[in-house]
C-alpha cells in the first residue's frame, strides 16, 4: 500500500453500520491506493508510537472486544502535493510574495492539498471491514 497510515490516539471501534461522512476535497491529489488492500503487505510507519509504548511497560493483553475509541488515522498526501504545499507555506511567510499572509481555511486546504477522495473511500471501506466505525473525514482531508 503506497499510502502511509499513521494511527494516532484520537474513528471509533464500533458497528460498521454508520456511513462515512462524504469528503469532496483533494482535487489535485492522485489516488495512491491503486489496488485492493492486501493485509499481508501492511506496514507500520516508524516514529508514530508514544515513546512509553514499549513491551517493557506492557501489563497484559486486552480482549479483542476492548473499545479503542477516538483513533484518528492520519494520512500522507502524494509527494508532488507535499512540494506544492511547502512552496505555498514558504510564500505565505515571505514578505513580497503574492501569497504572503494569505491563509487557507480547512476546507480550502483539503480541496487543494487533501488526500484523493478515492483513497479516502477505499481506506474508509477497509477500516469498516475491520469493524471500525468511520465517523468523519477532517475538512483538511488528512485524517479520518
Amino acid at each position: 500500500m503506497a499510502l502511509a497510515l499513521a494511527v494516532m490516539p484520537m474513528a471509533i471501534l464500533a458497528n460498521v453500520d454508520a456511513p462515512a461522512q462524504e469528503y469532496r476535497g483533494g482535487e489535485n491529489a492522485r489516488a495512491l491506493i491503486v489496488q485492493r488492500i492486501d493485509e499481508s503487505k501492511l506496514v507500520t510507519p516508524s516514529g508514530i508510537a508514544h515513546p512509553a509504548a514499549i513491551a517493557a511497560n506492557g501489563r497484559r493483553g486486552v480482549s479483542d472486544r476492548f473499545p479503542m475509541e477516538h483513533m484518528q488515522p492520519v494520512l500522507r498526501r502524494p509527494q508532488e502535493l507535499e512540494k506544492e504545499l511547502e512552496q505555498l507555506i514558504d510564500g505565505q511567510q515571505r514578505k513580497g510574495s503574492p501569497n504572503y499572509h494569505k491563509w487557507l481555511s480547512a476546507q480550502e486546504f483539503g480541496k487543494r492539498f487533501g488526500v484523493s477522495p478515492q483513497d479516502i473511500e477505499k481506506l474508509s471501506a477497509w477500516l469498516q471491514h475491520q469493524a471500525f466505525r468511520v465517523d468523519s473525514v477532517l475538512p483538511s482531508g488528512m485524517a479520518i
